[in-house]
């Protein structure tokens, strides 16, 4: 199966998911992993499926946002 074969299946999925604009929705990558993992019938590592099976990672900002102090995630910050 190529690239593209998998993408476009992915892409599908997420459409017929609700995704209304799935080329430009925000994916985590376990969850990528996960699901391409499927359309090829393999079975994704341990770590990524004990994320998909707990709780949703805790959200983190994006951009240059992510580097202001007053965004920092309180669990982490020093």
């Amino acid at each position: 199966m190529t690239i593209n074969a998998i993408m476009h299946a992915y892409v599908a999925e997420l459409a017929e998911g609700g995704i209304a604009q799935p080329l430009t929705a925000p994916v985590s990558v376990y969850a990528l992993w996960h699901d391409l993992a499927a359309l090829v019938g393999e079975l994704p590592p341990p770590e990524v499926a004990a994320l998909v099976d707990g709780p949703a990672p805790h959200p983190r900002p994006v951009g240059p946002a992510k580097w202001l102090d007053r965004d920092r995630d309180p669990d982490t910050a020093a």
